[in-house]
């Protein structure tokens, strides 16, 4: 409307006019000037502007996918905000006119908010019979030191979707934090673009494997065949390859990975005693002897029990509605803690029992090491990454056959 009204404006003008070529092509650019300022003026008013913001959410997705809404401008979080703008696009679709960016920008939307109904819906095209805010399905909130250092690896991919460099950090900072969807997504644009390494291919199938909760899936066979084609000593993927074998009941092909592995590794790693363990295991299986003659001790026999108290020096920083961590990790072997306890603070002292139950991945328990280091972190924001305001204990050393209780002491508030 705005276009038609300047056009019927200008064209007796321009029909009357004997200036110069010069003046018309200015008449020209003050036209088109009125034009949009008339025209975004009256869209303001009258239109859809949640539709601009919508326009702007898809081009920063389609970038960087997860990247939308994990962090505000100070750093905190913007879930619910994410989740509103879900359920609006949800409702635009529904409506009709969608094109496969928006159906692709749905399903990345509640694939962020770990609404997996609602994902595999937006990849079939397809919406939720309920599109209330208040029942979707929330993630949990990223914590603001793991956006604040997310947010320059999104910027960079934002301004320059083939940085491969930053989206392997995004990979990487998400993997650690154990926020596997957005990893993988990270990964997986590192791998349309053809710049994986034997490490980073390693590192997906971990991620992938930690996401299933099994090695025995597509994604993880096919990342561990790319890493070792790429490398054949490659460490991570050799063990988790080996580990795969197991898993697959494959006992004679575990048996040769395990016996590479104990070739490349130190014989002083602590690694290298939880290899020979896999060794033996591996070895009585192929022969189709039962595992329950293996020497290793039983993973129900190894605990480490104790109790976490508050110094006095932060007790006036102790709230309520904080979470308890209590981390084992081991002392020489890089990688994730062999155990990990979260629980909810009801009064002080609170005791605490770490055992193979309490392993994040099935092939790395508190059982396969002889010491780990453990350490009792007091969260505000309820996740495992430290932030400023958490309160921690000193790290103790402790032998897991030892049987000796630990008293861990909340004294240091982290900066």
């Amino acid at each position: 409307m705005a276009g038609i009204a300047v056009a019927f404006f200008l064209l007796p003008l321009w029909q009357a006019s004997n200036t110069s070529s010069l003046r018309r092509y200015r008449l020209i650019v003050s036209a088109s000037a009125i034009f949009i300022v008339v025209a975004v003026t009256l869209y303001l008013s009258r239109g859809e502007p949640e539709s601009v913001s919508a326009m702007v959410t898809s081009s920063m997705t389609q970038s960087a996918p997860h990247a939308v809404g994990a962090a505000s401008n100070n750093g905190t979080t913007t879930a619910g905000s994410m989740e509103q703008a879900a359920v609006r696009l949800a409702q635009r679709l529904r409506d009709g006119n969608a094109s496969d960016d928006d159906w692709k920008l749905l399903q990345q939307s509640y694939e962020f908010l770990g609404d997996t109904e609602g994902a595999t819906l937006a990849q079939q095209h397809r919406v939720k019979s309920d599109l209330t805010v208040t029942e979707a399905p929330a993630a949990e909130p990223v914590d603001a030191t793991l956006a604040s250092r997310l947010a320059p690896f999104q910027q960079r991919v934002s301004s320059n979707p083939k940085d491969s460099e930053a989206w392997l950090a995004i990979a990487e900072l998400n993997r650690t934090a154990r926020n596997y969807a957005p990893a993988n997504a990270a990964y997986e644009h590192v791998i349309s673009l053809k710049k994986m390494t034997a490490g980073s291919w390693a590192d997906y199938a971990d991620s992938v494997a930690s996401q299933s909760n099994s090695l025995n899936n597509p994604q993880t066979v096919r990342a561990l065949d790319a890493a070792l084609k790429l490398d054949p000593d490659q460490l991570k993927a050799l063990w988790l390859k080996a580990s795969l074998m197991h898993e697959t009941g494959k006992y004679q092909e575990a048996l040769t990975g395990w016996q590479k592995l104990a070739s490349l590794v130190s014989k002083d790693s602590s690694d290298y005693k939880l290899i020979e363990d896999n060794i033996n295991e591996a070895r009585m299986l192929a022969n189709g002897k039962s595992v329950s003659a293996n020497p290793v001790t039983p993973p129900s026999a190894v605990s480490i029990a104790g109790r976490v108290d508050v110094d006095a020096s932060v007790k006036s920083k102790v709230g309520t509605d904080m979470m308890l961590f209590v981390f084992a990790k081991p002392v020489d072997s890089p990688g994730p803690p062999a155990a990990v306890l979260r629980v909810p603070v009801k009064s002080w002292p609170v005791s605490f029992l770490l055992d193979d139950s309490l392993s994040m991945i099935p092939t790395r328990k508190l059982s396969q090491f002889k010491s780990v280091n453990v350490q009792a972190r007091l969260s505000r924001s309820g996740q495992a990454l430290p932030q400023a305001g958490d309160i921690q204990s000193e790290v103790t050393l402790a032998d897991t056959q030892a049987n000796k209780p630990l008293v861990l002491k909340l004294s240091k508030v982290v900066e």
